[in-house]
């Protein structure tokens, strides 16, 4: 409930990147950002040597399908799901594996 200012954040995140270092930035978000058009252009013009690994602190799937687009699109952009839909995935790519 309330604003989410991810643009914003991302931008003063990038902008620590040591130009000798790779950078890993670490989003948990539970929802869509305020300015999500914005948010897409910052994420997909992050730079080179920038990873974003998103934790997804939601199961509802209209909260968080910006996040698997961007994870299909961008390189060095990765989504961890919830567990029940992380697990869903393992036992879809490794099928008859036991995770219970």
């Amino acid at each position: 409930n309330g604003s989410t200012p991810l643009t914003e954040v991302a931008t003063e995140a990038f902008k620590k990147k040591n130009p000798l270092k790779p950078l890993l930035v670490i989003i948990a978000t539970d929802g869509v950002p305020n300015n999500l058009p914005s948010f897409r252009n910052v994420i997909k013009n992050k730079g080179e040597g920038i990873y974003v690994s998103f934790l997804a602190c939601s199961d509802v799937d209209s909260e968080i399908a910006y996040l698997n687009q961007l994870d299909k699109t961008v390189q060095h952009v990765d989504v961890l799901d919830d567990y029940k839909s992380e697990r869903k995935e393992v036992a879809r790519a490794i099928p008859g594996a036991d995770y219970t």
